[in-house]
């Protein structure tokens, strides 16, 4: 608890504002959506390492609760397909309900490249997410 209470009233306010102006001056200029937004991209675009083997995330899809699509693949693909598809149209038209934490909305910026986009190689520089907003296909 010390330490804690060392960081609050020492650096952790001077950081704290620090990150408010981050986030303003960011915000004006239409560069960045979140603090968190840079180190995401310097983390997984800027790397020459292939980010499939070395970076990607990974996810378990749990069993469906719909009893008519248990132990059907093809049901459950479909299924999955057309939720994603609805997902990407909500986001798309920006009607996605914005995540919250103790009540208050998240940046919910990043969210347009989960769909149509795809990491473009740069010679000498960091990699850059591409998107295409009007993609239309399921891969």
């Amino acid at each position: 608890q010390a330490v804690v209470l060392e960081f609050l009233q020492g650096e952790g306010p001077k950081l704290q504002q620090l990150l408010l102006e981050y986030d303003r001056t960011g915000r004006e200029r239409g560069e960045i959506g979140s603090y968190v937004e840079e180190f995401w991209n310097d983390a997984y675009l800027a790397p020459d390492s292939s980010v499939v083997l070395n970076l990607n995330p990974y996810f378990v899809l749990e069993s469906s609760p719909d009893p008519k699509l248990a132990g059907n693949q093809i049901r459950r693909a479909a299924s999955l397909c057309f939720a994603s598809v609805k997902m990407a149209s909500t986001i798309r038209k920006e009607d996605f309900k914005p995540d919250t934490f103790r009540g208050k909305p998240l940046c919910m910026d990043q969210f347009h490249a989960l769909f149509g986009a795809s990491r473009v190689p740069k010679r000498n520089e960091k990699d850059v997410i591409a998107v295409y907003d009007r993609s239309n296909h399921v891969a």
